[in-house]
């Protein structure tokens, strides 16, 4: 079987694509505005773990609207795609916050705390609204990073 080598130069430019994002991703800062801590992935939080055992949940979400596919939209439609998110986590007590990288070089994105979602229906609207990831986190345990397709 011949292998297309043009196939075979994109799968390793994809890969290390989404190696250089995933690390930008480990390097944000996933801030909860109200519970006034951050978010880290592969780090367990004790200030959320408790205020997750005080709602009575096991889990939660911290996901955009913003720039689908890490392509830089203007402020207006970002904020449009997160105002349509938000509906979507009309029955969830979202908190706000932001996704923010710690060089700087892109500017914070405003997103949503979700105590109690599912990593299933996170998935789903991180699909939804075009996003390359999200973190996901469970009481007690390390937050962990979601790569989307």
């Amino acid at each position: 079987v011949r292998r297309n080598p043009l196939a075979h130069e994109l799968s390793l430019k994809d890969s290390a694509e989404r190696e250089d994002l995933t690390n930008e991703y480990l390097k944000t800062e996933y801030r909860v505005f109200k519970l006034d801590t951050v978010i880290r992935i592969n780090n367990s939080n004790p200030i959320i773990d408790n205020y997750l055992d005080f709602i009575n949940k096991d889990s939660f979400a911290f996901i955009t609207a913003w720039n689908p596919q890490s392509k830089p939209l203007k402020l207006e439609e970002n904020t449009l795609l997160n105002k349509s998110l938000k509906i979507d986590l009309s029955e969830y007590q979202i908190l706000e916050g932001e996704g923010k990288g710690e060089d700087g070089s892109w500017p914070a994105e405003a997103s949503y705390f979700v105590p109690g979602i599912s990593k299933e229906y996170a998935i789903k609207l991180a699909n939804k609204y075009d996003q390359k990831a999200f973190v996901f986190g469970e009481r007690n345990k390390p937050s962990e990073l979601i790569i989307c397709n």
